[in-house]
């Protein structure tokens, strides 16, 4: 299938054009990117079943970006998971200053005895990116789930910001440094806030006041650029939802 035909195919899922689909794509979540790359992007969130726009994005730079989940894209593969028993279980790990030094993932599946295992050390893992210096829990938890969830369910053909290391790279033509950029795994902070409001709403109120919040935090300029259609395209998704779930009630009724 071509990128074209998987561009259309993903703007009618969200009930948009192909041509703004692809402008919000190419501003926010592959800025620079290649219609080779926009075309392997969107093969790996159909084969994965996993929402482009908010359970997907691309890390590295020029020929060396890829694609991969997000934390919430490979939760959503983890509970798909007939196997999936339990977990993540996370505990921190700190040395003897108090200082956060690891995380360690635990994940239980229905047809092995023992847990399976990931570790995640902040000193590989770290970035210099705001969310790295404001959330470095998070982000450590966030990084030692999805090596858990690759290890205990035979994903490691996905790949990862902290799966892939610098010698693994350096057959491509323009290699990222050591610590690969990351081109919005989430969104600012307030982006992911806003998002986990959007995605809890079941009403058609409670969607109203998540929107009118986020016009309220666009007005005072707490989103960065892009990151305003980015919650319009889940906010029409929310909505779809909503209508759906409204639907099938009425007709079960």
């Amino acid at each position: 299938m071509n990128n074209d035909n998987l561009l259309i195919q993903v703007a009618e899922q969200f009930q948009i054009n192909k041509q703004h689909l692809q402008k919000v794509m190419m501003e926010t979540i592959m800025p620079g990117g290649k219609p080779e790359q926009v075309a392997a992007y969107l093969t790996l969130a159909k084969t994965l079943d996993l929402n482009p726009l908010n359970e997907m994005y691309v890390f590295g730079k020029g020929s060396a970006i890829k694609p991969s989940p997000t934390v919430d894209g490979w939760i959503k593969i983890m509970n798909r998971n007939p196997n999936f028993d339990g977990g993540p279980e996370c505990n921190w790990n700190h040395n003897e200053k108090g200082e956060l030094v690891s995380c360690t993932a635990r994940i239980w599946r229905k047809d092995r005895k023992m847990p399976t295992e990931a570790t995640e050390w902040l000193i590989e893992c770290r970035q210099d990116t705001k969310n790295w210096k404001d959330m470095p829990y998070r982000m450590l938890r966030h990084a030692a789930v999805k090596q858990c969830i690759r290890y205990a369910f035979s994903l490691t053909d996905i790949p990862t910001e902290e799966a892939i290391q610098p010698e693994s790279m350096a057959q491509n033509e323009e290699p990222p440094a050591p610590a690969p950029k990351v081109i919005n795994p989430e969104g600012s902070q307030t982006f992911f806030l806003l998002k986990e409001q959007f995605e809890s709403c079941q009403t058609q109120e409670a969607l109203e006041e998540a929107n009118s919040l986020a016009n309220a935090y666009a007005k005072r300029g707490d989103l960065k650029k892009g990151e305003v259609d980015r919650l319009k395209l889940i906010q029409k998704q929310v909505e779809q939802e909503i209508a759906q779930a409204m639907a099938t009630a009425t007709e079960a009724a």
